[in-house]
């Protein structure tokens, strides 16, 4: 029997993000002001953002469940909230209370140019949640083939496995991704 790939808890935590945003998901345990900026940052509202962050915001403000604004804008490929959540101080590598990362979410849903500035600014590549998946398994699962170039020449680990043995390769040739298990192949991914 196949296992599902994501985890129910990481599937749910996404589409929450994407669908109905941070306070309708009764996940929140942060202020009025925080929950502007996270609103903010995932739909891409750079005005407003700037404005969070200049009325004294806590740039890393965290929901229930570790979730940050940074992870919000990056699962929403916002590139111009990622910046700026940067240049006030957005922690790259903070992660939920399940282990995902800003990194880990836009290379799951494939905005592959967020995933360059997460690495850019330092992001752990081979960071992994607490069932043991990655960016790049998350990138391979999906068929993201250029974010997963994107990862593995950052030096993503093509051979770590998950909790029950998966590995990037794996996944990717699970769910029919032929373009990215040739890829995983070319930098040595073996079954």
């Amino acid at each position: 029997m196949k296992r599902p790939f994501l985890t129910t808890t990481m599937a749910l935590a996404i589409g929450a993000f994407l669908l109905f945003g941070w306070s309708q998901t009764g996940l929140t345990a942060m202020s009025e002001p925080e929950e502007t900026l996270v609103a903010a940052a995932r739909s891409g509202n750079t005005d407003a953002v700037r404005e969070s962050l200049a009325s004294g915001v806590a740039v890393n403000a965290r929901d229930d469940d570790g979730t940050t604004a940074l992870m919000v804008a990056a699962a929403n490929g916002n590139l111009g909230v990622v910046y700026i959540l940067f240049a006030n101080g957005a922690r790259v590598n903070d992660t939920t209370t399940n282990g995902e990362t800003a990194l880990m979410l836009a290379a799951h849903l494939g905005y592959t140019d967020v995933v360059e500035l997460l690495l850019a600014h330092g992001a752990d590549v081979n960071a992994r949640t607490v069932k043991g998946e990655t960016a790049l398994m998350l990138a391979a699962y999906a068929g993201h083939t250029d974010t997963a170039h994107a990862l593995l020449a950052h030096g993503a680990n093509v051979r770590v496995k998950d909790q029950f043995g998966g590995t990037a390769l794996k996944f990717a040739s699970t769910y029919n991704q032929a373009e990215v298990v040739h890829l995983l192949r070319q930098f040595g991914a073996a079954e």
